[in-house]
């Protein structure tokens, strides 16, 4: 089963401890997806107040600096870099 069915933006850490433990890093792939989804539709039905302050707090969790295993690490720094672009481009349309 994949950690994506029960990812919540607050457990971005323990996802990435279950990416590591089941060497499937791709799941980033499709973690990157659903965070730019919840970042569309947060533009799309919050205020713009709101959806800064909602965007940011994904923003907060996502960018931490994680100690992960090596093959996991190059994946991630480009996942992170990724969804910076993703999260500058929607602050900056609010």
């Amino acid at each position: 089963m994949s950690p994506l069915k029960s990812f919540t933006i607050d457990s971005f850490e323990e996802f990435i401890s279950i990416i590591e433990k089941t060497n499937k890093p791709q799941y980033l792939f499709d973690l990157e997806d659903k965070i730019i989804c919840e970042i569309a539709l947060i533009m799309n039905t919050h205020g713009k107040e709101k959806a800064k302050e909602e965007i940011l707090k994904i923003k907060s969790a996502v960018l931490v600096k994680i100690d992960s295993q090596p093959h996991v690490r190059t994946i991630l720094r480009s996942f992170q870099s990724s969804m910076n672009a993703a999260i500058s481009v929607a602050l900056d349309c609010l």
